[in-house]
């Protein structure tokens, strides 16, 4: 019996000395904003204006290709997305900007003015050189976004019809990149949206479907996307602050 009792008793000072296992830290989750590549630039610059101006609240960004932007938020992955999309049925979705599709060629280019057949025959590979529009032997290099990317999508409405891109053409996975190619190769054309031409870019005139006359793509440009925030239901706190604070921006 002693020996028993003092096997007890060591068992409990064993016991009381052992470290009481510390919890782990709860992850703090901060509220997320999913977009896609060719709107990534755009809506960082919103968030950080926000931040700047109104509260410095801390809103990550997240970027998805376009075939699983709506499920990062049904995965629990963003809170919400900024796209120019169509929203899901059902889901909450409000307006926050317009944004105008443009083209743009190497600042090289003698170029003014492009018909939409000319912009189908260019993207297509039915004209492979400049010197049938400007006189000057230049290859064409056509530079496009990736497949589902929102810019693609409009110019693909707007002036493809049925036709696919040539195989020659050279794929963007976001606007920089896009520009970035657009300044290295002197034939190039592309498009892109309004914010991203940069310096090194050369805006061409695109004439009217309906008439001869031009139109000053930075105005009236038919080609503009309406961009949304959706989500399955509508955003609360921080996140509906700041579409509250973007929509009174893009109103002055």
């Amino acid at each position: 019996m002693v020996k028993v009792a003092y096997i007890l008793i060591l068992s409990l000072a064993i016991v009381g000395c052992a470290t009481t296992p510390t919890p782990s830290p709860t992850p703090i989750s901060f509220p997320s904003i999913g977009t896609t590549p060719e709107l990534e630039a755009l809506v960082v610059a919103w968030v950080e204006r926000y931040r700047a101006e109104i509260h410095d609240d801390i809103i990550q960004i997240k970027t998805f290709s376009p075939q699983v932007i709506h499920s990062s938020v049904e995965s629990g992955e963003s809170d919400l997305v900024i796209t120019g999309l169509a929203p899901l049925e059902r889901w909450f979705a409000t307006p926050l900007s317009h944004q105008s599709v443009v083209v743009i060629v190497n600042q090289d280019n003698e170029v003014q003015n492009l018909t939409p057949t000319d912009l189908q025959a260019l993207f297509s590979g039915r004209i492979v050189n400049w010197e049938e529009l400007t006189g000057v032997s230049t290859p064409v290099q056509p530079i496009v976004p990736l497949n589902g990317d929102t810019t693609r999508v409009t110019f693909e409405l707007g002036f493809m019809s049925d036709t696919s891109f040539a195989p020659s053409a050279l794929l963007a996975p976001t606007p920089l990149i896009l520009r970035e190619l657009i300044e290295e190769y002197e034939g190039s054309i592309g498009f892109i949206f309004e914010n991203y031409i940069g310096e090194d870019a050369k805006v061409i005139r695109v004439e009217k479907l309906s008439s001869a006359s031009t139109i000053n793509p930075l105005d009236d440009n038919p080609l503009v996307v309406e961009i949304l925030a959706t989500s399955i239901k509508e955003p609360q706190g921080v996140l509906r602050d700041f579409l509250v604070w973007l929509q009174g921006q893009h109103e002055q």
